[in-house]
């Protein structure tokens, strides 16, 4: 087994790493969705609610991503996480109280900026306590945590009928198990402040600084399109194709299990044949997902089809980390790869507020998976330009 100089080996860094983006985005952000069906069938809250206090979550993220930088400039990386981790633990037992819609509101902001705090700072951290050979591996590791979300959509079903407040307990139990996995990882290991002055367009190779910018865009684009299946999923099974609740919730582990799967195996077909083959194979299959929900008119199959396109979401978010790594070297990920999580923040958060609208306008949500295949088009279009006129895969990190 390979190690690195801190003697950190592989796999307890990437193990830290799935843990930490479990709760980070697993829990704090895709877990709400299998609990939506039983939020408004116990009159907790609305549909328009519901995808308002999902908006909430995804503005959140743009908050703690536009925080990331500044913050871990001032303070230890290693203070930031391990705070952010134990506030989002403490936020999902505190939905547990049904104390109204601004209360909701505020805790799923407050799951929103923790989260984005976790995904910022957390990856690269981990990328530089890896074997150099074994970097893409371990991002892909890290971010395959997205689909933490399969194991409460597992449980949600045998609990459904103990409603909403044992749904969010058991949320909290799982962050706990995840805390106790990351929170002393990055306590040890992720150390120090984040480096700033590193942020210089000037300092970064000017190869790379076009294919950067074009993945940002790309990023931002895909963030907009994965809101229809993280959000209204499970709402969709239930109030178009006559999906019960707790049949709903069960459903959405199929998405669930296609973030952590995309994004595994964006880190293994990168690893072996680059990124571009990788995000190439991913976009076909979120297409081809995304296609089938605008098709299908079984539960059964538009869940299935969910799992392909999430594929694509897990992947594309792995691949972003792996792509920002290529472009400006492992010692710059902590500070660039921020500024693509915020761009990918910008889409989601937008996207959620007018779907959100749209959906208080009574736009059925079909119409928004019309959407998503025009954006799907956008992103390969502009993560193809990211590798034109580009001749480096790996920039030195002078």
């Amino acid at each position: 087994m390979a190690t690195n100089a801190n003697g950190t080996g592989f796999w307890y860094p990437s193990l830290a790493g799935f843990a930490g983006i479990g709760l980070g985005t697993g829990l704090l952000r895709f877990a709400y969705t299998p609990i939506v069906p039983t939020l408004v069938h116990a009159d907790w809250t609305s549909v328009p609610e519901a995808a308002w206090l999902g908006s909430a979550n995804f503005w959140g993220g743009f908050g703690g991503m536009l925080l990331s930088l500044p913050i871990s400039q001032k303070l230890p990386r290693q203070t930031i996480l391990v705070f952010a981790m134990a506030i989002g633990v403490a936020s999902l037992f505190a939905c547990a109280w049904d104390l109204g819609f601004v209360w909701f509101a505020f805790l799923r902001f407050i799951q929103g900026l923790a989260g984005a705090l976790i995904m910022a700072l957390l990856p690269g951290g981990v990328m530089t306590n890896v074997p150099a050979s074994h970097r893409t591996m371990a991002g892909g590791i890290t971010i395959a945590g997205m689909g933490f979300a399969f194991f409460p959509s597992l449980v949600f079903p045998l609990i459904a009928h103990l409603g909403p407040s044992a749904e969010w307990i058991c949320c909290g139990f799982m962050g706990l198990i995840c805390l106790a996995l990351a929170g002393p990882f990055a306590f040890r290991h992720i150390r120090g402040t984040t480096d700033v002055q590193q942020m210089n367009w000037q300092r970064l190779d000017p190869q790379a600084r076009g294919p950067y910018t074009f993945f940002i865009i790309a990023y931002a684009v895909a963030g907009v399109s994965m809101i229809p299946d993280a959000l209204f999923l499970s709402d969709y099974l239930v109030r178009s194709l006559n999906a019960a609740p707790p049949v709903a919730s069960a459903l959405f582990t199929y998405f669930a299990a296609g973030l952590g799967i995309g994004a595994g195996l964006g880190g293994i077909v990168a690893h072996r044949f680059g990124s571009l083959s990788s995000i190439v194979i991913l976009a076909a299959l979120g297409l081809g997902g995304n296609s089938i929900i605008l098709i299908a008119n079984s539960a059964q199959l538009v869940s299935v089809a969910s799992f392909f396109f999430a594929i694509w979401v897990g992947g594309t978010v792995s691949m972003a980390s792996i792509r920002t790594l290529e472009l400006v070297g492992p010692n710059r990920h902590p500070t660039y790869w921020p500024v693509m999580c915020l761009a990918y923040a910008i889409g989601m958060g937008i996207a959620a507020t007018g779907f959100a609208g749209l959906t208080q306008h009574g736009v059925p949500t079909l119409f928004f998976f019309w959407m998503v295949e025009l954006f799907l088009f956008l992103f390969i279009v502009f993560a193809l330009f990211s590798y034109r006129g580009s001749g480096i895969s790996l920039v030195q990190d002078g």
